[in-house]
């Protein structure tokens, strides 16, 4: 199942590349999406090119009811953004990969952060769930991708708090 979410920062891509590479910012933001354990692993460097993967265990209500059972202990995601060097103006694209633990499901596809103005950049994420169970992939791709729109916005929230700190 294809997704697309975008959403808006009030601060230019540079800005929100740095944000994105802080330790702490990366400990928030795990905190906020309601994991009850997370992990993160940061390399390079928001001048060039960086990598945030992070591995959270999140409540097994983000998938649909019926197939909690499977996952009592909640569900692992690894999520991997993988981030080019900036261009000229800040904006940079990568490459995102989601895995989900102990479940034939994974996401793939491109992140790009777009700068809109010195003071305002949009981060686009596009890509595609699989889930390869008969008959029922399409209920938890579904899910999957109303999972991710939900931590995107939670994630956006933290940002925009943590940049009217700065």
């Amino acid at each position: 199942m294809h997704f697309n979410a975008s959403t808006d920062y009030p601060a230019s891509a540079a800005a929100v590349a740095e944000l994105f590479a802080n330790p702490d910012f990366v400990d928030a933001k795990i905190a906020a999406s309601g994991a009850s354990e997370g992990k993160k692993e940061i390399t390079g460097s928001p001048a060039g090119a960086f990598t945030v993967a992070t591995t959270r265990t999140m409540p097994s209500d983000i998938i649909p009811a019926q197939y909690r059972k499977f996952v009592p202990g909640g569900v692992t995601l690894t999520l991997t953004e993988a981030w080019q060097a900036p261009s000229a103006d800040g904006s940079r694209e990568g490459k995102l990969t989601l895995k989900i633990a102990g479940v034939p499901a994974s996401a793939e596809g491109t992140c790009a952060l777009t700068a809109v103005s010195e003071e305002a950049a949009t981060l686009t994420y596009d890509g595609d769930v699989n889930v390869s169970i008969p008959l029922f992939g399409g209920k938890i791709e579904r899910a999957a991708v109303n999972a991710v729109e939900r931590v995107m916005r939670l994630e956006r929230d933290v940002a925009v708090e943590w940049l009217a700190r700065r």
